[in-house]
């Protein structure tokens, strides 16, 4: 297969969504533009917004009461995409939780895991860099799958007595809303979206957080907010610019008998600079227990911004923080300069009490009449790093473990389903254990995990015989990060009847870049995608005819490759093939192994190493194949106008724990705004992991857009100059395009550094520009 390097086109960063600073008011903060994570079958996607909630609780309110109580039920915390995804619809009514540093809620999702959720706190990501100033609850009709201020108010009027039908006329009315499907929808972003909903919903955010008898007058402030939305249209104003909270107040609050009377109070919001904020975490020192600290001084000039104090473009009144920090018990202090511009922490000889601390810096919003109406923070994250020891094994439970292990029958062809306990393996002398892990089986044909309560699973069918003396491993991690592993020995697989390898007797689909349609004849020298297609049978390799329709179909793997043939050993494929040359002195060998089932991608798809020998180096590859063929065409022939759904697809993302994967994404869009046309992809990973810039920069070398007539050889995109972190667990990376023509088909490839093959697959992906971009 050739794959070359593509010519350079003109490239640069297609930023869809900044942090709230001060590079865009005109954006939705941390909204990055990717798309919502479609669920499997059964599962339902929960979302909450004003702006993306991340990191807020989800509950079902038992009581209906809108308060997080005892008697509720916790689902989960959101993610940054303010998603958390269950199994299935739980019944009752939704709400979310938003927990301020600190708060009543923070210390109730404590009792839940310490560990876990110790220092979380809800970020509105249309200010991603600082923790929401207020704790409330907002609810949804069990119908809707997302929760905002907007299904809040039909949840208040249903929990007055109304209907749910009654309760969305009500506040479709109260709105001017004529279709009321949107008042269930996701109106941030995609095809749904409605920037005077989005406006709406954030002024009432900030005013259930100025009013106690809010809802005792739901409707009246959905009318008010309406009525300032509209106001805003008509005098041109940017209702896009997520620092303009208008904030109603009723000058009768706590009074739910006296009539409605609102005041507005126009403001625009404080909020934390992004970059400054992260520019100034970043350089925090390391800092470790029983060390010297020679301390450290900070610039966090610009951390606040407040157009309220800004007269003719000029800062006018210096935004002074308040300090407040929980380093005490390690020595260190902490101070801030006279003019709110440095943070300096003081030289300690040695530090002691290791832990994770905060630095909180917190300062007034200011209306535009000079009015304190209330306050953004920045928490700044310190970690003092402890002297560590390692996890030590229990001699006692080992020799136990060993002895059920002896007692295990294994047999070729039979299927195995056992478990362990190892939470008693090991100890943890100057710390806790907080995590397992589990190596591979050396048994083909058989897959070892560990859950975090220490419940070691062994599955699957040994694919052969072999003698006892076959290992295992399983380590235990502390709360450092230390492991130690403990090797455990198998019995004896007796030998039964032999097995076929899972990738024998099917034809597989697999996605491939690379210059040749089948002949060469057009003699391009860059990249595009193709379907290719492979069967073993029989000891014989069998495989499609590569043509242009590949770009958009896949083909039966019909055609026998002449000169090749295969053996299973244990769990590999080995593959034999002729030279370049023909010569049948000199043959080459592909080895192909199972590393994973992957029906998170598609049901029955596998994820496949290739291994080739290239002198003294081993050479791997990562590929998907797919048995559903319409799983695999579906991402050759995306459409640019498609929903999200049309235009998200799911991938595995090495996780932080080592040898272990997550269930990640990756999303495309095309646009064409303002005579500029642009390509981004987005690479996202699940829950409680991280993939960042310095990932994207690990596993891929260069990211390319290709088509037939571009310009010439398509475009090149300069990887370390385009990284851009949206929230926690994702990136986004973008194109600035030659101008798109329409209805051509580009192919959107991300290229693997050759010694991280083994851990990514490459992006392969087929778009046709329809014309119309979603999300533009």
């Amino acid at each position: 297969m050739k794959k070359v390097t593509l010519l350079a086109a003109s490239v640069a960063i297609a930023l869809t969504g900044c942090g709230g600073g001060s590079d865009s008011n005109s954006n939705n903060g941390g909204n990055t533009g990717t798309p919502d994570i479609p669920a499997p079958g059964g599962a339902v996607v929960i979302t909450g917004f004003d702006g993306y909630f991340k990191n807020a609780v989800v509950f079902v309110d038992n009581n209906n009461d809108g308060k997080w109580n005892d008697g509720d039920t916790f689902l989960d915390v959101t993610d940054a995409k303010g998603q958390i995804k269950q199994d299935k619809k739980p019944s009752g009514t939704l709400a979310l939780q938003t927990v301020t540093p600190g708060g009543d809620a923070q210390k109730r999702l404590l009792t839940i895991n310490k560990d876990k959720y110790a220092g979380t706190y809800t970020v509105d990501m249309d200010h991603e860099s600082q923790p929401m100033a207020h704790e409330l609850v907002f609810r949804a009709p069990n119908s809707s799958d997302v929760i905002s201020p907007i299904t809040d108010l039909v949840a208040i009027e249903m929990a007055a007595g109304k209907t749910e039908t009654e309760a969305k006329q009500a506040v479709s009315e109260a709105l001017g809303e004529a279709d009321e499907s949107a008042l269930y929808s996701n109106f941030i972003e995609g095809t749904e979206k409605d920037a005077e909903l989005h406006k709406t919903a954030q002024i009432l955010t900030e005013s259930k957080a100025a009013n106690t008898s809010y809802e005792d007058k739901a409707i009246d402030f959905a009318k008010q907010a309406d009525a300032i939305v509209e106001d805003m249209v008509d005098k041109g104003e940017n209702i896009n610019d997520v620092n303009i909270k208008p904030v109603i107040v009723d000058k009768n609050d706590g009074n739910s008998d006296a009539s409605f009377d609102p005041e507005v109070i126009t403001n625009i919001k404080l909020f934390v600079d992004n970059k400054v904020f992260k520019t100034a975490q970043d350089a925090f020192p390391t800092i470790e227990e029983n060390e010297n600290f020679g301390g450290a001084t900070l610039d966090i000039t610009g951390l606040f911004v407040d157009e309220d104090r800004k007269v003719d473009g000029d800062r006018t009144v210096a935004i002074i923080p308040e300090l407040e920090d929980t380093l005490e018990e390690t020595g260190i202090n902490v101070s801030l300069s006279n003019d709110g511009t440095m943070l300096t922490l003081d030289p300690v000889n040695p530090v002691v009490s290791p832990g994770k601390y905060t630095i909180t810096l917190t300062a007034q919003d200011i209306d535009s009449e000079g009015n304190v109406v209330g306050t953004s923070s920045a928490v700044f994250k310190v970690e003092v790093k402890s002297e560590n020891f390692a996890p030590v094994v229990v001699d006692a439970q080992k020799e136990a473990i060993q002895k059920q292990v002896n007692s295990w029958y294994l047999q070729q062809g039979e299927a195995v389903d056992l478990t362990l306990d190892i939470k008693n393996l090991f100890t943890d002398n100057d710390g806790t254990i907080a995590g397992y892990e589990a190596s591979d089986m050396t048994i083909a044909g058989l897959n070892l995990s560990v859950d975090n309560n220490g419940i070691v699973a062994v599955s699957g069918i040994p694919l052969d015989s072999y003698k006892a003396g076959q290992t295992f491993q399983v380590a235990a991690k502390d709360d450092n990060g230390a492991k130690t592993w403990v090797t455990f020995t198998l019995p004896e697989v007796k030998e039964g009847k032999p097995v076929a390898h899972p990738l024998e007797g099917k034809t597989w689909y697999k996605l491939e870049y690379g210059s040749s349609d089948g002949d060469d004849s057009d003699g391009l020298d860059y990249s595009r995608v193709w379907c290719d297609s492979n069967r073993f049978e029989g000891g014989k390799i069998y495989s499609n005819e590569r043509n242009m329709d590949n770009k958009t179909e896949c083909s039966a793997a019909n055609i026998p490759y002449e000169g090749a043939s295969y053996r299973v050993e244990g769990d590999m494929i080995i593959a034999t093939w002729p030279s370049e040359d023909g010569s049948a002195k000199t043959m080459e060998e592909t080895y192909y192994t199972v590393a994973t089932d992957a029906d998170y991608i598609s049901d029955g798809a596998k994820v496949v190493l290739y291994s080739e020998e290239d002198g003294n180096e081993k050479i791997t590859e990562r590929y998907t194949w797919y048995s559903n063929i319409d799983h695999a065409e579906a991402r050759l022939d995306i459409q640019s106008d498609a929903g999200p759904e049309g235009r998200d697809y799911p991938m595995y993302v090495p996780a932080s724990q080592d040898s272990k994967y997550a269930e990640g994404r990756v999303s495309l869009q095309m646009s064409n705004a303002e005579g500029e046309s642009k390509v981004s992809v987005f690479i996202d990973t699940a829950v409680g992991e991280t993939f960042d810039c310095d990932n994207l920069d690990e596993f891929y070398r260069s990211f390319n857009v290709t088509a037939d007539d571009m310009d010439g050889n398509g475009g090149h995109y300069d990887l370390g100059s385009t990284c851009n972190e949206s929230g926690a667990q994702g990136v986004a990376i973008g194109f600035i395009m030659p101008d798109l023509v329409e209805g051509q088909k580009y192919s959107i490839i991300g290229k693997i550094h050759e010694d991280q093959g083994e851990y990514m697959e490459a992006i392969k992906f087929n778009m046709v520009w329809t014309g119309t971009g979603n999300n533009d």
